[in-house]
């Protein structure tokens, strides 16, 4: 689908990647420091955003899901260092690795979805600092939207990405 994305530059280092034509208009960030970058969110499964990703960063990355909604999922599957915050929520999805969210987490009812089964390459603490080199973002339990919603702060650009929690 051409035209599906729109980016658009928040800040040096934060990119957003829009889907205004999805119902659900989500907005996915990414963020790169002098060493890595992190996408947070992969979403919708309408179309491909990983070559978007690529096309902006050449820097190793990580995924990092605000949550297991469906439209903050859709492209979970085409990344390969997927992070999870350690919240017990989550680790009760996971078998051998592998994580299914749960049909409460992920809401297939909405859009007639399975839940996607991913690799977890890395478990998050609450709290930890993210270094990409430069930029550190803090990660933030923020349940409320859904049990398992996370948010990062970036204190030295004072900008808070909630994802749905706000």
């Amino acid at each position: 689908m051409s035209g599906w994305y729109t980016i658009q530059s928040l800040a040096p280092g934060l990119t957003a990647i829009g889907e205004p034509r999805y119902h659900q208009q989500n907005w996915s960030y990414l963020i790169e420091g002098q060493h890595n970058a992190l996408l947070f969110d992969t979403g919708s499964f309408m179309n491909n955003i990983a070559p978007v990703v690529a096309g902006l960063t050449d820097k190793p990355l990580r995924v990092l899901p605000s949550h297991m909604h469906y439209d903050h999922l859709g492209n979970i599957h085409r990344f390969d260092h997927i992070c999870l915050p350690d919240l017990n929520v989550l680790r009760a999805c996971a078998r051998d690795g592998v994580v299914t969210p749960t049909d409460d987490l992920f809401l297939p009812a909405s859009e007639g979805r399975a839940a996607p089964s991913f690799a977890v390459a890395e478990w998050l603490p609450i709290g930890v600092a993210i270094d990409l080199g430069g930029v550190v973002l803090e990660l933030l339990h923020t349940p409320g939207h859904s049990p398992d919603s996370v948010s990062l702060w970036w204190q030295d650009a004072k900008v808070l990405l909630a994802a749905d929690f706000l």
